[in-house]
C-alpha cells in the first residue's frame, strides 16, 4: 500500500506473515506522513529540520533461493564489492525500513514458528544487504497471549521474550483492542517514533557508507569510474528520498563536476550523442519517454551514456530538485531565490548543448531550436509562473529585479537561438553587434555546402511562421529583443544592454523605412556606446539619427503633408536635430568638410526658432575648450571685467557662427541668493576653427567677497552653449579696484568709486557711530542710497537715522543733506540726493544702538560688529552697485579708571589711563579734564599735564597704566548742580598702528620703485589691496618697538604670503589655480616672491629700525580722541576725624595712660543739595523696598567696621555711572536696617559721654549686628514711615587691637540734629572732644587705633532713646529720607601718624 499520494517517498518493506497488514494500514494510514523530524549528520554538523517525509510500503517477501549470504562483505577493495553495492543502491531497490508484523498464541506457538521466522527474515532482508537498512518487530496482540508474567510462569510472557531475543528497540506492541484512547494513543505515538528514529538511523548509516567509499575510490588510481558516478549519484538521492532538496542540489553539482573531470582526464569516454539518427528533439520536461530513457546506471553499465544524455539528465534532477524547494518554501523571497536559481542553471545548461555542436551547422540549428523549447517549457512551467506573477504585482520584493533580469537573460538565450537557426535559412539582421567565436571560422563553409539540401527542418510550431521569411524573422527578432529590453526596463538594471538592444531594433527600423520609431530609440543610444570608447559605431549611429530627423522634419515642412501639424512636436524635433548637429560636431570625427556644412546648418536652424520658442540649452565644453582669467579687472571708471578665451576643439579652419552674448554668472558662497552677471553683447561671430576666442565680460555691479563660478553661456539666436560649474566649486575673489588699468581709451589709469568702513577717531563714550567713507572716482554721480546690514546673530544693530550727517572731507568739511526712509522689508536706506563731483571724498556718520537677542550665542564677541554695507548710484545714467562687507570692532582699546578721594573741602581724582589689551600698549599724547559747564563751581588743578610735555614718550602698558592726579576744589559753599559734569579728553594713538603705518609706507614706496621699472596693472592692483590685511595678519613685536624704535615681525614669512595670497587666488602648496593663462600664473608666482622680499627686511635679527624725525606730524593721522563725560562725585556727608594729645612728647612708655581728645567735624559740602536735603526731607513718603546688602570691608582682608588706610570707608556703595573704560573706585558699605535694637543714648546736647551708662547689652547689640553677613531693609507701615527718621545717629567705633588698651567707652553715638548745625549752613561739629585714655602695650612705632563710623538705623535709634528715657528737651522731632542708600566718606587726620613708644628703661630693642 502506498501512503504517498504523489506515487513517491521513503521505501518502506513490510513483511505479514500473519495476514496482519489490511487492519494495520488502516491505521496506520491515520499517523502518516511522517512531521517534524530533526536530523544531525555528527556532532559538528548542523541541525536540519524536516517539515513532512511521506512513506511509501511495499511488500517485501523473503527469498529462500537468496544467495546474498555468500556475499562477502569485508573485501571492500574488490571490484564486485562496489557492483553489489551499485546494484543494491540502483533505483533505490533496498527500503530505508523493513518492518515484519507477527502474532503468537502463547511461548510454545512463539518458539516453535515465529521466532525461526524472524531469524530468517532478518538473514535475508537485514544482515545480508550492503547497504544498511533499519528494521522494526511489530507484535499485534489479540487477547489470548499472556500480557502479564503468571504463577506458573514468572520469568517473562511473550513479548518480554520477543525484545530478550531481538533487541527490546527494535520490538513495538500494538493491541487490536484498547481499554481507553489514552492507550492507544500512547502505543501508536510509541510506533511513530520508532519509525522516526530507525529512519533517520538508517539514512544516516547510508550516507556514512557512501561517503566513506566515495572517499576510497578517490584514493584508488585503477577503479573503473562508473563506481565514481553512480555513488555519487546514490548519495544525492537518498538526500532526495529524505526532502533535503539543497543536499540533494549541492551533491548532483559535486556529480556534474566528476563527470566532467572524469570526461576531461579521458578516463571515461563518451561521445557527445549529437548525430544519433533516433535522437529525440521534442518536449523536454513533458517527454516521459525521453525521460525513461534517461536511466544513468543502465546507460553507464550499458555503455551507452552520451554527454547530451548525462547533461539533459543532471540538470533534470537539478531543476526538479529547485521546483520542489520553491514550493515547498516558507515566504515568497525563498522562494523567488530557487525559481532564480533554476532560471541560472537552465541559462548554463543551454550553453553546455551548444559547446556539444563543434562547427555543425546543422546540429547548431537542431540543438538551437531544443534549447528554444527547453526554455518555453521552463518559463511555462506552473511553479515558475505563480512566482513570476506574484513578483510583478510586488516590486517591494527583494529579489524582484534579480528575477526579471533571468527571464531577460533567458529571452536573450532565446534570441540568439534564433539568430543561429536564421543563420541556417540564410536570414540575417543587419546593424546586431554579434559575439564573434574566433575558434568557429569553418562554420559558413560547412553552411554553403549543406545550404542545399536542407536537412534539417523547424519542428516547434512558436519557431515556424517566423521562419518563412526575412520579414517575419525580423519580426520575430524585435519582438523578443523587446521581451529582453522589457524585462530589464522593469528591473530597472543593466542600462547598457538596454541600448545596445534597443539599436538593434532601431537598425531594424531604419533598414525598413520607420524613421520615426528608429529616430525614437536612437535618440540617447550614441550617447551609450561613446561613453564606452566606441566612438566609431557611436559616430555612425549618430549620423543615421541625424537622417532620421532631418526626413521626418522635411516631411513636415513639405507642402503636400497631409498630416496634422503639431507645433510643439516640430519644434522639439528642431532642437533635437539641433542638439544632434551639436553633438556631431563634438564626436571630432568629422572632415573638415562635415563641419563646415555642420555649421552652417547650426546657424540656420538655430536662427530658424521663433522668439516664442524656448530657448535649447547644450554643453559647452563639448565644444570649446575655456579659460576664465579670475583677476578681477577694471578698464573704464567704475566698470569690472573679467576675461575669457574659448578655444575650438578642431585644428582647421570653419565658418565661425553668429553669437548674441556671452555671460558669466558668479554665485557668492556665503550668500547663494546674492549673484552677479559679467556679460559681452558685442560679439559678431565665434569661430569653431584653430583660433581663439577671447572676449571681456564686464559688469557694473561689484561685491566684495569669495564667489563661485556658476555657469557660462554662450547665446547664437535660441541656442545657448551651457557650461554648468556647480559641481566644480571654482572660486573667484572679487573686490574692488582703486584704479582702472591703461588702454586705449584711457592711457593714465583713473580713479574708481570705493568705500570703507570704520569707527570714528574722535568717539564720545557711550555715544556710538560708524564712519563710512566714499570715495568717488573720476566720474559724478548722483542718487546715491546706502544700506547696512548686521550679520551678528547675539544682537540687532538698530541705526539712529535721525542723528546720522553727512559731510565733505574735500570740500571743509560742508555739511551734506542726507535723507532716510525704509524700504519694502523695512531696512532702513540713506538717500544723498545731491551729486557728488568727481574725487570727492565724503563722511557720514551712522549712530547706531546694539540691542542684544535673548537667547544667543553668548561665545560671540559682541564688540565686533560684521557690517555688510551696499551702495547703489547712477553714473551717466547707468545704474552702479558697490557691496563690501567689514567687521569692526568697536571696542577701545583704552581702559580708565578713577578713584576719588574725598576731604573735607576738597577732592582727589585719580585717573588711570592703561591699555584694554596687554599685547597692545598705547601712546597717551595729551589728558584735559575739565568741566562741562562755563559757570562751573569748581576749580580744577594738576601737575601731570606738565609732565607730559615734558615727556615724549608716554606708553601706557597692560599692566603699567599711567597716573593723572587731579585737585578739585569748590568756588564756594553753595550746593552744587546735579547736572554739572566733567569732561575728559584724551589724545592717543596705538602704537600697533604706529609700527603699521610704518611697514604699509614702506611698502608703498616699494610699489612706487616697482612701478618705474615696470608699469604692471596687476602688481599695482593687488598690492594696493594686500595693505589692508597687514593688520589682521602680522604679528609685530610692539614692546621692542616701544622701546628701541625697531619693527620686527614674527610671522612664519611663508605662511604670511600664502594667507595674504588665498585672499586673491586659488593658491594651494606655494602654486596659484587661477585658471587664467600662463603669463598670469607666473605673475602670481613673482607677486608671492616681491612679498617675500619685502617682508624678510622686517624679519631679521636686529629688525628695522625706524628714523623719524617730526613724530607727531607724521603719525597725526592716526591719533585718536576719546571724550568722557564724568559726573560729579557726590557724597552725603564726609566726616573729618582727629586725635589731640593732651601732653605731647616726643615718646611715650609702655604701659602708661595717654589721654587724647577726639574731635569730629561733619559737612555736607559734597551732597550736590542744599544744607538740611541731604539728611531731612519731610515731602517724600515714598516707600521704596530695599535690597538685600552685604557689609563689606572697604579694602579685602578687612574686617567689618575696619577703616581703610585710604581714609575712605561709608556705609553704602556709591559710584559713578560707569562704561567699559571708565569705573570709579570708592570703598562704601551697604546701610542695614534689619533686626537690630535697643542701642545706647548718648546725649549729643552735653556733647559728654558717659562711659558707664550702658554695659553689656550695647557689646550685645554691636556683635550680634557684626555677625551678620546679609541683612534685609524691612520696614512696614505698620511700625514706621519706611526711610524716615527724626535725626541722624552715628555709631562711633574704636577698633580693638593687640597695640592698644583702651580705658573706658569704645563705642558711643554721634547725634546729627539741626540744632547741630553751626553758623555755616552746610557744616556741623561735636561741641566737645571725646576724652580717651590709650594704653600702649607694644613698644614701637605704634599708629593710633583706628575708628569706624557707623550710620545707625531707625530702630536702632529709637529703642536706645527709650531704654534710657532721655529725650532732649525742646529738641523738635524731625523726619528726614534716607533714600536708598547712604554714602559717607571719612577722613582721617591722623591716618598715617604714629606715637614712640619705648619700654621702662627708656629704650627700645630692635630684634634682628
Amino acid at each position: 500500500m502506498d501512503f504517498n499520494h504523489d506515487g513517491g517517498g521513503v521505501r518502506v518493506g513490510y513483511y505479514d506473515p500473519f495476514d496482519l497488514y489490511g487492519k494495520f494500514s488502516e491505521e496506520l494510514s491515520k499517523k502518516l506522513p511522517l512531521t517534524n523530524l530533526h536530523w544531525k549528520e555528527s556532532k559538528d554538523k548542523q541541525l536540519k529540520s524536516i517539515d513532512v517525509l511521506r512513506l511509501t510500503f511495499v511488500q517485501d517477501i523473503p527469498n529462500s533461493s537468496s544467495t546474498s549470504s555468500s556475499i562477502d562483505f569485508s573485501d571492500e577493495q574488490n571490484d564486485q564489492f562496489y557492483h553489489n553495492l551499485i546494484l543494491q543502491s540502483q533505483n533505490n531497490n533496498v527500503p530505508y525500513v523493513q518492518v515484519m508484523l507477527i502474532k503468537c498464541l502463547n511461548m510454545d506457538d512463539y518458539k516453535s514458528k515465529v521466532r525461526p521466522l524472524i531469524r530468517e527474515w532478518l538473514k535475508q532482508k537485514i544482515t545480508g544487504n550492503i547497504i544498511p537498512t533499519g528494521w522494526l518487530l511489530v507484535l499485534v496482540a489479540d487477547g489470548s497471549i499472556d500480557e502479564e508474567p503468571t504463577v506458573f510462569n514468572k520469568s517473562t510472557n511473550v513479548y518480554n521474550k520477543i525484545k530478550l531475543d531481538f533487541e527490546e528497540s527494535h520490538c513495538i506492541k500494538l493491541k487490536a483492542e484498547y481499554k481507553s484512547t489514552l492507550e492507544y494513543n500512547e502505543n501508536w505515538n510509541s510506533l511513530i517514533t520508532s519509525f522516526k528514529l530507525t529512519l533517520l538511523d538508517s539514512f544516516t548509516e547510508r550516507l556514512k557508507l557512501y561517503k566513506k567509499q566515495l572517499q576510497s575510490l578517490d584514493k584508488r588510481k585503477i577503479i573503473n569510474p562508473i563506481f565514481k558516478i553512480v555513488l555519487q549519484e546514490s548519495t544525492a538521492k537518498i538526500f532526495q528520498d529524505m526532502t533535503l532538496y539543497t543536499e540533494s542540489l549541492i551533491e548532483y553539482d559535486k556529480l556534474l563536476k566528476k563527470f566532467n573531470k572524469l570526461v576531461h582526464d579521458k578516463i571515461l569516454e563518451v561521445p557527445t550523442g549529437l548525430e544519433s539518427p533516433d535522437m529525440d528533439w521534442g518536449s523536454f520536461i513533458n517527454n516521459k519517454l525521453f525521460h525513461a530513457n534517461l536511466n544513468l546506471e543502465k546507460l553507464l553499465f550499458d555503455k551507452k551514456l552520451t554527454k547530451f544524455q548525462f547533461y539533459c539528465y543532471n540538470f533534470l534532477k537539478q531543476s526538479s530538485l529547485l521546483i520542489s524547494l520553491s514550493t515547498t518554501a516558507s515566504s515568497p523571497t525563498f522562494r523567488t531565490l530557487h525559481i532564480i536559481e533554476l532560471l541560472r542553471r537552465l541559462r548554463i545548461f543551454t550553453s553546455n548543448l551548444l559547446n556539444l555542436c563543434d562547427n555543425n551547422l546543422e546540429l547548431i540549428s537542431q540543438v538551437s531550436e531544443f534549447n528554444f523549447i527547453i526554455i518555453d517549457e521552463y518559463l511555462q512551467n506552473e511553479a515558475v509562473l505563480k512566482t513570476i506573477q506574484y513578483n510583478l504585482g510586488k516590486p517591494e520584493i527583494q529579489k524582484h529585479a534579480e528575477l526579471l533580469e533571468f527571464i531577460g537573460e533567458l529571452k536573450l538565450c532565446q534570441r540568439e537561438q534564433l539568430i543561429k537557426i536564421g543563420e541556417y535559412f540564410n536570414y540575417k539582421i543587419e546593424g546586431v553587434i554579434a559575439d564573434v567565436d574566433l575558434h568557429n571560422d569553418n562554420i559558413s563553409n560547412k553552411h554553403d555546402e549543406s545550404s542545399q539540401q536542407k536537412l534539417f527542418q523547424v519542428t516547434y510550431a512558436p519557431l515556424v511562421e517566423p521562419l518563412r521569411s526575412q520579414s517575419n524573422f525580423e519580426d520575430k527578432f524585435v519582438e523578443l529583443t523587446q521581451q529582453v529590453v522589457e524585462n530589464f526596463n522593469m528591473a530597472n538594471i543593466r542600462p547598457r544592454s538596454i541600448d545596445i538592444l534597443s539599436t538593434e531594433i532601431a537598425m531594424v527600423f531604419y533598414n525598413n523605412g520607420l524613421y520615426e520609431k528608429a529616430s525614437n530609440i536612437l535618440s540617447s543610444c550614441f550617447q551609450f556606446y561613446k561613453l564606452q570608447g566606441w566612438d566609431y559605431i557611436s559616430c555612425h549611429l549618430l549620423k543615421i539619427y541625424i537622417e532620421c530627423l532631418e526626413k521626418i522634419v522635411n516631411e513636415n515642412d513639405h507642402p503636400d503633408s497631409n498630416s496634422e501639424r503639431d507645433e510643439a512636436g516640430e519644434v522639439g524635433k528642431t532642437h533635437t536635430l539641433l542638439c544632434s548637429y551639436l553633438d556631431l560636431l563634438s564626436t571630432k570625427s568629422c572632415t573638415s568638410r562635415e563641419i563646415s556644412l555642420l555649421a552652417n546648418k547650426i546657424t540656420k536652424l538655430s536662427s530658424s526658432l521663433k522668439e516664442s520658442d524656448a530657448g535649447l540649452i547644450y554643453p559647452l565644453e563639448t565644444l570649446f575648450d575655456f579659460k576664465i582669467n579670475k583677476f578681477i579687472e577694471s578698464e573704464d571708471v567704475n566698470i569690472y571685467n573679467l576675461k575669457v578665451t574659448l578655444t575650438s576643439h578642431f585644428k582647421f579652419k570653419t565658418p565661425d557662427l553668429k553669437v548674441n552674448s556671452i555671460s558669466l554668472e558668479l554665485i557668492n558662497m556665503q550668500d547663494p541668493d546674492e549673484s552677479i552677471i559679467l556679460k559681452n553683447s558685442d560679439i559678431q561671430a565665434l569661430s569653431v576653427g584653430q583660433n581663439s576666442n577671447k572676449f571681456k565680460l564686464t559688469t557694473t555691479e561689484i561685491i566684495e567677497d569669495d564667489f563661485k563660478l556658476s555657469k557660462l553661456v554662450v547665446s547664437i539666436g535660441k541656442l545657448n552653449l551651457h557650461k554648468d560649474f556647480s559641481k566644480d566649486n571654482e572660486r573667484v575673489k572679487l573686490f574692488p579696484v582703486i584704479s582702472t588699468a591703461p588702454s586705449e581709451k584711457n592711457k593714465h589709469p583713473k580713479n574708481n568709486f570705493w568705500c570703507d568702513l570704520s569707527i570714528p577717531s574722535k568717539r564720545y563714550l557711550n555715544d556710538d557711530s560708524m564712519l563710512l567713507t566714499i570715495n568717488n572716482g573720476d566720474s559724478a554721480l548722483n542718487d546715491l542710497n546706502i544700506q547696512f546690514w548686521c550679520g551678528n546673530t547675539s544682537s540687532n544693530l538698530e541705526l539712529v537715522e535721525t542723528k546720522t550727517t553727512c559731510f565733505s572731507k574735500t570740500d571743509n568739511g560742508k555739511s551734506i543733506d542726507i535723507e532716510s526712509c525704509k524700504d519694502d522689508d523695512g531696512n532702513i536706506v540713506f538717500n544723498i540726493k545731491n551729486g557728488i563731483a568727481e574725487n570727492e571724498v565724503l563722511e557720514v556718520y551712522v549712530p547706531y544702538l546694539i540691542n542684544p537677542v535673548p537667547g544667543s550665542n553668548d561665545d560671540e564677541n559682541q564688540y565686533v560688529l560684521k557690517i555688510k554695507a551696499k551702495l547703489k548710484y547712477k553714473q551717466n545714467g547707468q545704474c552702479h552697485q558697490y557691496h563690501f562687507k567689514k567687521d569692526i570692532d568697536t571696542s577701545l582699546s583704552i581702559a580708565v579708571t578713577v578713584q576719588d578721594i574725598f576731604k573735607s573741602c576738597t577732592l582727589f581724582s585719580n585717573f588711570s589711563i592703561g591699555t584694554s589689551d596687554s599685547k597692545l600698549p598705547i601712546k597717551i599724547i595729551d589728558v584735559d579734564f575739565h568741566s562741562s559747564s562755563s559757570d562751573s563751581n569748581y576749580n580744577i588743578s594738576t601737575c601731570s599735564n606738565s609732565l607730559l610735555k615734558k615727556s615724549d614718550n608716554m606708553i601706557a602698558y597692560g599692566e603699567q597704566p599711567a597716573k593723572f592726579f587731579y585737585k578739585i576744589e569748590k568756588k564756594d559753599d553753595n550746593f552744587d548742580k546735579e547736572d554739572e559734569t566733567f569732561l575728559l579728553t584724551i589724545k592717543y594713538r596705538d602704537l600697533k598702528d604706529e609700527a603699521l603705518y610704518i611697514i604699509k609706507d614702506e611698502f608703498k614706496k616699494m610699489i612706487e620703485d616697482h612701478e618705474k621699472d615696470n608699469h604692471s596693472y596687476n602688481f599695482r592692483k593687488f598690492a594696493l589691496k594686500s595693505v589692508t590685511l597687514f593688520e589682521n595678519l602680522l604679528s609685530i613685536r610692539l614692546n621692542l618697538y616701544s622701546i628701541e624704535q625697531l619693527i620686527r615681525i614674527d610671522n612664519n614669512l611663508n605662511q604670511l604670503v600664502d594667507s595674504i595670497l588665498r585672499k586673491f587666488f586659488e593658491w594651494h602648496d606655494g602654486g596659484a589655480k587661477n585658471g587664467g593663462d600662463q603669463e598670469d600664473e607666473k605673475f602670481v608666482q613673482e607677486f608671492a616672491q616681491i612679498l617675500l622680499n619685502f617682508f624678510k627686511k622686517f624679519s631679521i635679527k636686529n629688525g628695522y629700525q625706524v628714523s623719524i624725525l617730526e613724530k607727531e606730524k607724521y603719525f597725526e593721522s592716526l591719533n585718536k580722541i576719546l571724550k568722557i563725560n564724568v559726573p560729579v562725585p557726590l557724597v552725603r556727608i564726609i566726616h573729618k576725624l582727629e586725635f589731640k594729645i593732651l601732653q605731647t612728647r616726643s615718646h611715650y612708655i609702655v604701659g602708661e595712660p595717654i589721654q587724647l581728645e577726639l574731635y569730629i567735624n561733619s559737612t555736607t559740602s559734597w551732597s550736590g543739595k542744599p544744607p538740611l536735603e541731604p539728611l531731612i526731607s519731610k515731602d517724600d513718603e515714598s516707600s521704596i523696598s530695599p535690597p538685600i546688602a552685604e557689609i563689606k570691608s572697604p579694602n579685602p582682608g578687612l574686617k567689618p567696621g575696619a577703616s581703610a588706610m585710604s581714609g575712605s570707608v561709608s556705609p553704602s556703595v556709591s559710584s559713578v555711572p560707569s562704561s567699559p573704560v571708565l569705573q570709579q573706585k570708592q570703598q562704601n558699605r551697604t546701610v542695614s536696617d534689619g533686626d537690630s535694637s535697643d542701642l545706647y543714648h548718648n546725649d549729643m546736647s552735653t556733647s559728654t559721654i558717659d562711659l558707664n551708662a550702658v554695659n553689656e547689652k550695647i557689646d550685645k547689640k554691636i556683635d550680634n549686628i557684626k555677625k551678620k553677613k546679609k541683612v534685609m531693609f524691612e520696614s512696614t507701615s505698620k511700625n514706621r514711615k519706611k526711610n524716615k527718621q527724626s535725626c541722624l545717629s552715628f555709631e562711633i567705633d574704636l577698633q580693638i587691637s593687640d597695640n592698644w588698651l583702651i580705658s573706658g567707652k569704645k563705642k558711643f553715638l554721634y547725634k546729627v540734629t539741626p540744632s547741630a548745625f553751626s553758623s555755616n549752613k552746610h557744616n556741623f561739629e561735636l561741641e566737645e572732644p571725646v576724652n580717651l585714655i590709650l594704653i600702649p602695650l607694644k613698644i614701637g612705632k605704634i599708629p593710633l587705633p583706628k575708628i569706624d563710623i557707623r550710620l545707625l538705623n531707625e530702630d536702632e535709634d529709637r529703642d536706645e532713646d527709650e531704654e534710657a528715657g532721655d529725650k532732649p528737651e525742646g529738641e523738635e522731632e524731625i523726619e528726614h529720607d534716607l533714600g536708598d542708600e547712604f554714602t559717607m566718606e571719612i577722613d582721617y587726620k591722623n591716618n598715617f601718624e604714629t606715637l614712640t613708644i619705648v619700654s621702662e628703661l627708656d629704650k627700645i630693642n630692635f630684634e634682628f
